[in-house]
């Protein structure tokens, strides 16, 4: 894959996802041609529809059933990607509060 031109993103703001791709390679040994920055995930994969490169992007999105793209799964088992939160700072809802709980006994297992 190392040889492939790659569609990464985002470009902005970073550390991103992108950074978290070149990570990957660079714990081989390898760096990429990134041949197209973009901000947009849904914009790398029409990039990559329109034959400019190859991109990473998480198994979900495989549920998009696009005609003109193609998916392999990665064998690399550390190839996975964080999650993360966002929330506003203050919020108390109880909805958040459930979740957030719910995070908190996902990480101690």
């Amino acid at each position: 894959l190392a040889r492939e031109p790659f569609v990464l993103y985002p470009g902005n703001p970073r550390p991103s996802y992108a950074d978290h791709i070149l990570a990957l390679f660079a714990a081989h040994g390898l760096s990429i041609n990134v041949a197209q920055w973009t901000n947009e995930m849904q914009t790398a994969i029409g990039l990559v529809g329109a034959g400019i490169g190859i991109t990473l992007v998480p198994a979900s999105v495989q549920l998009l059933h696009r005609v003109d793209i193609g998916y392999t799964t990665l064998l690399e088992s550390n190839a996975t990607s964080p999650i993360i939160l966002s929330r506003r700072m203050g919020d108390v809802t109880p909805s958040l509060t459930h979740c957030l709980s719910l995070i908190d006994e996902l990480l101690v297992k």
